[in-house]
């Protein structure tokens, strides 16, 4: 097995408790739309991916998960995201990179 039984109660709760704080709520409310995974499409160019489209209360956020440090580049490509959504007419609010770890962190961005 890859993890012991013990890390993945640790893991469970860990994520369990990132989705329930108050500023990721817009991300995992059960009123949201979400889609996952679908392809932003942009003319003469590769498609861009996000792994998470939010529609709550009429605003979108956007959520890329993340394994290891941060770095710039997953910020840029995030705001990339805001930034082709925010051109086709849907207003963005925030994105969150989410990085899953022993201990899960997130890192806001608001537009």
């Amino acid at each position: 097995a890859w993890f012991s039984e013990v890390e993945v109660l640790a893991l469970g709760k860990a994520l369990e408790d990132l989705f329930k704080r108050p500023d990721m709520e817009p991300y995992f409310h059960q009123d949201s739309t979400v889609y996952n995974e679908r392809s932003i499409l942009v003319p003469g160019q590769q498609n861009r991916i996000p792994d998470r489209l939010c529609c709550y209360r009429e605003k979108w956020y956007i959520a890329d998960y993340k394994t290891g440090i941060a770095l710039k580049k997953h910020e840029t490509q995030t705001t990339e995201y805001a930034y082709l959504l925010k051109e086709a007419g849907f207003p963005v609010a925030q994105a969150a990179l989410i990085y899953l770890g022993e201990e899960p962190t997130v890192q806001l961005i608001n537009f």
